[in-house]
């Protein structure tokens, strides 16, 4: 019982650190995107907007 619980602990943490980092990565693109924005740099936002996908 007690290695299934642990098991079970480490595949949260896993998940829990992969949707993390997910957000993380969503987070910085989204940045990305207003930084180039604001440049008006159309070209920069469409290839950051390619990364995105």
């Amino acid at each position: 019982m007690l290695k299934k619980a642990t098991s079970l602990k480490a595949a949260y943490s896993n998940s829990t650190a992969d949707f993390r980092q997910a957000l993380t990565q969503k987070y910085t693109i989204a940045q990305e995107v207003c930084a180039n924005f604001d440049k008006n740099d159309f070209g920069a936002y469409v290839q950051a907007m390619l990364k995105a996908i």
